[in-house]
């Protein structure tokens, strides 16, 4: 074979494998809903790498290809796609990465790892089957993880390792000499058989394939059959490549395999966010053409000229010495490496812009009349995965025995006060002798759970009235284990709906209608599947009457699955309860978003009569739906987080507990709330949620509390309401809950200020008391502009008679002139205004009153507009609020703003005093009070008082600096 043939087998070789990467990636993320395409992907993954890996490793032999000016193109490469990657994670607001390599990147590190090595490993007696042994062993070993891409270096290095050591002199005779044509054929159909059983016995995960730690004893078995399978596969690519001839497609995506592999996966990107396609043939169809037309863009030499001459000119600009020959190139690259070296900077402004823009919003508040009906309502009480993982087992054992019920110790108040307290109890309760959960995820261990007895009576005691059990941990310790986990229940009294002791027990128990407060509630379970079982396993003999399960629509077993659920729910209706609840535990593990499978299922639900859906499994929280079905209020919970457990790397420590209220007399649903909560893993003590509303208050609990707690709650509060209810609301705006209806999130009014008798003599009181309508007229300090629309005013609403507010962030004198007649319509008989500080602040001409006289005389006009329209209208004027010397808005300096402060106050007194107006200066309270406290307990910032003190501490200015008067 000439020299030329045997670069063209091998670029056919490498086209080859590159179709197969480019369809693996576009299919990658449609792995879960879709069992062929998820064998497909893994089949994939089983041997593309190694045999990418063994053709690196042949054409390393020479000292050019270990060079330094490979190594360097090698890191050029790396900079440019990688750094993209982490640009492109940034602005989707996931965070940056700087020491682990984003996506396909990594066998660019491990490439140079690889090449700087091989020259010192290759000499090593029996260096090969070493280099499985160890490649085998460190996945027993979760320290060595994905940090620049050790996992894989090390796991993938035989393959490289062969591919260096196989004799160039002999490849020419290796592929010309062809064994039989039908037994290459043999050992790829050998590949399959095994990846097959493989498959079926490790049910091999995504990081499996990816070659990270173990999550059990058998790990190193799977890990072996995964390189028996690429062994075959190389082999039987080895032979089954063309010698003598070059494959156009093929052969021409080989010579251009680095231009393919490093751009690709910016067009699977894509695919990934805007397909929407459900059927696996309409997904396969669509990949496979996707696929072929990025590798014939790709593969072209205009791509391929264009990506060398980036890197190249990448090596020049990391060579000292050297100059890049494009000026546009250099400056390019120059402004990606400042790009990632601003990245946390960026991360930081991007983070608080998103921040103060929430903070921006004015949220829907609760009327009076919502609130009682919420308050009168119906409410069912939701929580997640109560489950006890090894540590959780240990932390309650007491010495003679197990305690758990500190888990909840600042739960319990919610739960038992609920009218119908619903909770998914996630494992067996099969003895002691069965072994408990020794497991904590990611350890190496297998996940298998059992919980002592005294977790299930903790669980009853907190005041769950039932608990569901169908979930894919049911069958951890086989039937034995479900039988007496039910015993259990039934011996404490804790009711419980998913499992069953026999098929009889489960079409009589299949269906619970339980009557709570009026209403008639029936519930049904169901859970995706059972680990280590098939569907085929759960859907006949004993298992079939364990359990009920839900496959995917693209599964065998859909229709028959399908007709099941619509019996239960036809008998579900013939109960004719007024509410039918649904518990399916499915999804995708830590992803924040529905799959597929989630919502194929909700409208299946939906069509069948569902009115609540209450999701759980993925160990993270999803987004909550309401909406109008056919006429009727729907709502889905899709899952409110594990209620205690940390998976912190997934945000896991956030969580919820979620309220549905339903109307005792019309029976619908109203709305619901919910309790967003953060889990604490102290030193001491067992793993439990907090309230993080009960943190903002409890004295007793914030000794606990550090700073740096503090700004992992926010960020808990952050992502809870941001993925729940599509609001980012930040912590200043948290009570107990956080409500919602069909429009989404509702804030609950201000807690009335307490008035003390002094009070009760403040002229102000007595004015806005009198007044049948009172209109607050001011800026932002009024509007709420800063914590969600809760003005300085609504601590005293309960005690007038009706409230209305004319306010707007940011405006001066100027803008309350030009509103007067605006102001006048409202019809008001008091008109409090507080408005002035921003004159002093921005000092622009155009909108503010730039002196004491203008702004006094500002305010005469306003007067006598509004009494022209409404001739009978009282007016109090409250001085404009003071600022601290924080204020980054103000062109002046503090003691000057301070300065102006007073004397825009005292023109206000005199104009009052001349009008016969009540004048009220409250900032003297104000300050003392910032004086001798944190400026953080009351300001959100420089000037705008917070939700909670703040407000409070606004009025209760306004009227002790009336009543000094």
């Amino acid at each position: 074979m000439r020299e030329k043939e045997r670069i063209a087998y091998w670029d056919t070789m490498k086209g080859g494998l590159m179709l197969l990467v480019v369809l693996a990636h576009y299919l990658w993320y449609f792995q879960t809903e879709h069992s062929m395409i998820n064998f497909l992907v893994d089949f994939i993954y089983m041997f593309h790498m190694p045999a990418f890996v063994f053709i690196s490793g042949y054409f390393s032999k020479s000292e050019h290809s270990r060079g330094f000016q490979s190594l360097m193109k090698l890191l050029a490469a790396y900079i440019l796609i990688n750094g993209s990657l982490m640009l492109w994670s940034l602005a989707n607001h996931q965070g940056i990465n700087y020491i682990e390599p984003y996506n396909h990147c990594w066998y660019l590190l491990a490439l140079i790892a690889w090449r700087l090595t091989i020259g010192y490993v290759s000499g090593i007696r029996y260096i090969l089957p070493l280099s499985v042994l160890v490649a085998l062993l460190v996945g027993y070993v979760p320290e060595i993880n994905n940090v620049l891409a050790m996992k894989r270096i090390i796991a993938f290095y035989p393959f490289f390792i062969a591919g260096f050591m196989f004799p160039a002199n002999k490849v020419a005779t290796f592929a010309e000499k062809r064994l039989s044509p039908i037994l290459p054929w043999t050992v790829v159909l050998l590949a399959v058989i095994v990846a097959v059983l493989a498959s079926n016995c490790f049910h091999y995960s995504d990081e499996d394939l990816l070659m990270s730690a173990y999550q059990n004893i058998y790990g190193g078995m799977g890990r072996t059959m995964l390189f028996f399978v690429a062994a075959l596969m190389i082999v039987g690519i080895l032979h089954l490549t063309p010698v003598n001839a070059q494959v156009p497609l093929l052969t021409a995506g080989g010579r251009h395999s680095l231009s393919i592999y490093l751009l690709h996966r910016y067009f699977t990107f894509g695919f990934e966010k805007y397909c929407h396609l459900e059927s696996e043939a309409s997904i396969m169809m669509t990949a496979t053409v996707l696929t072929f037309l990025t590798y014939m863009a790709l593969k072209t030499d205009f791509v391929s000229n264009r990506l060398y001459f980036l890197i190249s000119e990448g090596v020049l600009f990391l060579t000292p010495g050297e100059k890049t020959r494009s000026c546009f190139v250099r400056a390019g690259y120059m402004l990606l490496i400042a790009s990632l070296l601003m990245a946390p900077m960026a991360n930081a402004i991007v983070k608080h812009h998103r921040d103060s823009a929430a903070t921006d919003t004015i949220y829907r508040v609760m009327t009076p009349e919502q609130q009682d009906r919420y308050r009168n309502a119906c409410r069912i009480l939701f929580a997640g995965d109560l489950i006890l993982l090894e540590d959780q087992v240990k932390l309650g054992y007491t010495g003679s025995g197990y305690d758990f019920s500190m888990n909840f110790a600042y739960t319990k108040d919610y739960i038992e006060s609920a009218d119908f307290a619903i909770g998914v109890f996630e494992g067996p309760m099969a003895g002691e002798d069965a072994g408990y959960s020794a497991s904590n995820y990611g350890d190496g261990k297998k996940l298998h759970l059992n919980f002592p007895d005294a977790w299930g009576k903790a669980v009853k005691e907190s005041g769950f009235d039932l608990v569901t059990t169908a979930n894919n941990h049911v069958l951890d310790r086989g039937l034995p284990g479900v039988r007496r986990t039910l015993d259990v229940m039934d011996t404490i009294g804790l009711a419980h709906l998913g499992s069953y002791r026999s098929e009889t027990e489960k079409q009589k128990q299949r269906i619970r209608v339980v009557e709570k407060n009026g209403l008639r509630i029936a519930v049904l379970a169901y859970t995706y599947g059972a680990n280590g079982y098939t569907e085929d396993d759960l859907l006949k003999g004993e298992l079939q009457e364990c359990v009920q399960i839900l496959v995917s629509p693209q599964s065998k077993h859909f229709a028959t699955v399908k007709a099941k659920v619509e019996k239960d729910f036809a008998e579900a209706r013939s109960c004719q309860p007024d509410i039918i609840v649904v518990l399916p535990h499915m999804g995708t593990e830590f992803k924040d978003e529905p799959d597929k499978f989630q919502k194929a299922w909700r409208d299946i639900f939906y069509a069948n009569g569902a009115d609540i859906v209450l999701g759980d499994h993925t160990h993270s929280v999803q987004p909550i739906e309401m909406e109008e079905v056919d006429g009727k209020m729907r709502l889905t919970a899709y899952c409110p987080g594990n209620y205690a457990n940390i998976y912190r790397e997934h945000d896991g420590d956030c969580s919820v507990l979620e309220e549905i209220y339903i109307d005792k007399d019309t029976k619908e649903i109203i709305g619901g709330a919910i309790i967003p909560m953060w889990t604490v893993s102290a030193l001491s003590g067992n793993y439990r949620p907090l309230p993080i509303g009960k943190i903002l208050v409890d004295a007793e609990l914030q000794k606990n509390i550090t700073t740096k707690d503090l700004e992992r709650i926010k960020e808990a509060i952050s992502h809870i309401s941001t993925v729940m209810l599509g609001e980012n609301i930040p912590l200043d705006i948290l009570r107990e809950r956080l409500f919602f209806d069909a429009q989404g999130f509702l804030r609950e009014p201000a807690e009335a200020l307490p008035i003390s008798d002094k009070m009760k003599t403040s002229p102000f009181l007595q004015a806005v008391t009198a007044a049948d309508k009172v209109c607050f007229v001011g800026d932002s300090v009024t509007e709420g502009t800063k914590n969600g629309g809760y003005g300085w005013y609504e601590p005293l609403i309960p005690y007038m008679s009706q409230v209305s507010a004319f306010a707007k962030g940011g405006r001066t004198t100027r803008w309350l002139l030009d509103n007067a007649k605006n102001i006048a319509d409202r019809k008001a008989d008091l008109y409090v205004v507080a408005i002035g500080c921003n004159d002093i602040r921005y000092r622009d001409h155009k909108v503010c009153a730039m002196t004491a006289e203008e702004y006094e005389q500002a305010m005469e006009n306003f007067v006598t507009i509004v009494r022209s329209h409404n001739e009978t209208a009282k007016f109090v004027f409250i001085a404009p609020w003071t600022s601290t010397d924080g204020d980054k808005i103000s062109r002046l300096g503090y003691e000057e703003k301070m300065a102006m402060y007073h004397e825009y106050s005292i023109a206000l007194n005199d104009m009052c005093a001349r009008g016969g107006h009540l004048f009220v200066n409250p900032n003297g309270f104000i300050e003392d009070k910032l004086k001798h406290y944190p400026q953080s307990m009351y300001l959100i910032d420089f000037i705008h008082p917070n939700s909670k003190r703040g407000i409070q501490l606004y009025c209760k200015a306004v009227l002790w600096a009336a009543t000094s008067r």
